[in-house]
């Protein structure tokens, strides 16, 4: 046994399994959030985080027929965006 290569599917069920065990512990500590004793935050917020994850979920699942680039999300980028597209509004009004 020793020097025995792991097959292409035996490697893709070691890494499956253990990458979607990884997702499902970090979509339990992405519910930790939800206490409002620790954490501030919107309902806007909660539905922009569960949008992208679903779209990222799609994407990911597309890339099983088709090639799709990852993506990245940061919810303060987006209040930055957000922030230049009303001073630029403002500068036009």
């Amino acid at each position: 046994m020793m020097g025995e290569k792991e097959s292409k599917r035996d490697r893709f069920i070691r890494l499956a399994d253990a990458r979607t065990n990884k997702i499902i512990n970090m979509i339990n500590l992405l519910g930790n959030l939800s206490n409002t004793s620790s954490y501030e935050y919107t309902g806007e917020d909660v539905e922009r985080i569960y949008n992208t994850i679903l779209m990222e979920l799609e994407k990911s699942k597309n890339r099983f027929r088709i090639s799709v680039k990852p993506s990245t999300f940061s919810l303060l980028a987006d209040e930055k965006q957000k922030i230049q597209s009303t001073k630029y509004a403002n500068m036009r009004n």
